[in-house]
Parts: structure tokens; sequence; C-alpha cells
């Protein structure tokens, strides 16, 4: 006796019913179940787009009185069969029609899409070309003496990167054979960055080193600025203060009211002050004393004249008896953290 196939019937009822289903597809009208527009185009019938908020009479109607079309043959032209395309009057026509670029669309004018770039550019504002022959028109170039002794601080690549995003000067051409700097720009432009270059020159006469420089050019507004002042001599006493938009001074002298005394035979009783410009991001020195106060070695202006830029790393000094200024230490050699 044969052993039972489980399987055996269910392979039977399978085949039975792909049968069934054979047969039925053969039978079945494949126009029963499609679209009417499917079935239009099956006979080879195409219709212009009823409105959209047309009523469903109207729609019949429309679909009633289609005239046959044919397809398309290789090779003709369709503006024959849909006619002239009208200018874009429908404003939610926002995207070309692939079918016209491909001149395979039957809609004609009443396409949904748009049959031309132009009719996309309506009421666009009009544009021009843009002319370069005229791009050097107006600029102008010149040139600048920088001091020998701060050529190697001045004439580096940082001090050109800041001065052309200072000013947007377009050129600076540094020239060290000569000590000279040629820039080119426009006449504010130049006359801007010449303007920044003297005033980083002329601080750079108490102290020089590049990072002083590429300070002065800067000019970035900062919030705070952390001062530690260390002395220089076991006389004197570590100071250190915090400045702000909120504080933005600190004195020095023998008066009791100031910030800082030191204690020195030759100490006014205001003798110098301290200011923070945190639109500058910059700390300056003001010598308010009548001995003088020393900034890298060198006597800082009267206070009717002005104030000197103060960095990381110089030394503020006070006068002594008997000493000259080569022979100075009596004073702070500062730290300052800029932020």
């Amino acid at each position: 006796m044969a052993a039972y196939d489980p399987f055996e019937d269910t392979n039977e009822i399978v085949q039975r019913v792909q049968r069934t289903l054979l047969a039925t597809a053969k039978d079945r009208d494949p126009d029963k179940d499609a679209g009417p527009k499917r079935k239009r185009a099956r006979a080879g019938h195409f219709d212009e787009a009823p409105p959209e908020d047309a009523d469903e009479d109207e729609r019949t109607e429309s679909a009633s009185s289609l005239q046959p079309r044919s397809r398309i043959e290789p090779g003709k032209d369709v503006s024959k069969l849909i006619g002239v395309v009208r200018p874009l009057s429908n404003p939610r026509k926002q995207d070309l029609c692939t079918h016209f670029l491909a001149n395979d669309c039957l809609w004609g004018d009443k396409c949904r899409f748009s049959h031309s770039a132009e009719e996309l550019r309506v009421g666009t504002p009009a544009t021009e070309g843009m002319n370069f022959f005229n791009l050097e028109a107006g600029l102008v170039a010149r040139t600048m003496d920088i001091p020998k002794a701060m050529l190697r601080c001045f004439m580096t690549e940082s001090t050109r990167r800041l001065l052309t995003e200072a000013c947007g000067v377009s050129e600076v051409d540094w020239e060290p054979e000569t000590s000279k700097v040629t820039i080119a720009g426009t006449a504010a432009q130049v006359e801007s960055a010449q303007q920044l270059l003297r005033r980083a020159i002329t601080h750079c006469n108490w102290g020089i080193s590049e990072a002083k420089v590429q300070g002065l050019l800067s000019q970035q507004p900062r919030r705070t600025a952390k001062l530690r002042l260390a002395p220089m001599v076991p006389t004197l006493k570590q100071a250190e203060f915090n400045l702000s938009e909120a504080r933005q001074f600190v004195t020095i002298g023998a008066d009791s009211s100031c910030d800082l005394s030191p204690k020195g035979a030759l100490i006014s009783r205001a003798h110098a002050r301290l200011e923070f410009m945190p639109d500058k991001g910059t700390l300056y020195v003001v010598d308010m004393s009548t001995n003088g106060t020393f900034l890298n070695g060198v006597r800082l202006p009267t206070k009717q004249s002005g104030k000197v830029a103060m960095f990381h790393g110089d030394e503020l000094l006070f006068p002594e008896p008997n000493k000259t200024v080569n022979m100075m230490e009596f004073g702070y050699m500062v730290n300052l953290e800029i932020t």
C-alpha cells in the first residue's frame, strides 16, 4: 500500500484554483472596471479636461461630445493637433509640462502645466547681465612707509589678512627692501587701511610684537578683560582686576582712594589710569603724573596728548630716584586676557 502524501490533495486544489482564475480572466471585459478616461483612451478618443468646478452633468456632456483623435504619429508636430498654446493664464501653472517637452502632450491649452519657460517668468523682476569691463574703474593704489624696526612684525600674512578683512582693500603688497607697503582698492578703502596702519605704528612706539600688531588691527569688541599685574621688585604686591562694561577703570597712585597704591618716592597721588574699552576690545594706559609713567621703557605722553594701548607681556614702569630709564625695574609685568 502506497504511503499517504498530505500535499497531494493540496496541490490538486491549487491547480484547480489556477485553472478557474485563468478561465475567468479570458471571459472578463477589460473595460468593465476601467475608468471613463482609460476607456476613451483605449478607443482612441482624447478629450479636453473639464473644469474642476463642473458638476456631474457637465462632465457627462463633455464626455458624450468627444471627437475621436488619432494618436500622434512619429515625427508629427503636436502643435498641429492642439493649436497655438496661449500665454499663461492659470497662476497654478508653476511647472513645465514634461509631455509637451517630449512633443507628446494632448491637453493643449487646457493642460494644467506650463508649455513655456517664458510663461513661468511672468511677473518676475527684469534682470540685466553683469558688466565686468569697468570692474577696476575707481580703484586706486597708494604707498606708505613702515619703520624699519617694525618690518618683521608688520609685514606678515596675518597683517595682510587683517587689513583686507577690516577695510575691504583688494591688495596689500609688502616691499621690505624699501620699507614700504602698497595698498590697492577704492579711495575710501585705502584711506581706511592707511589710518589703521598709522594708528598701529603709533602705538607700537611703546613696544612691538606680532600679537600687539594683530590686536591693534583687529579691534574686535570684547566684553571682559582679566588683568593681573605681576610685580618686578619685591617691594610691590601683585594685583588682579576684572574689567567690563560695568567697571572700566583702574587708578594707580599714592592716594589711598586709588585701586593700586605702589609706595615710591616719585609716585604721584594720581599717577596713572588704566582704561578698558569694550567696543574696541583694548586696554589703554594714561599717564596722569608729574614724573612720568613708562611702558616698555618709553615714557608715555601726557594725559592731554592721549593714551597708549597696553597688551599682554608689556612692562608698566614707574620712575625711581637716581635711576635712568634703562635701569628701571620698579613696576609690573602685564598679564592680560581679553574675552
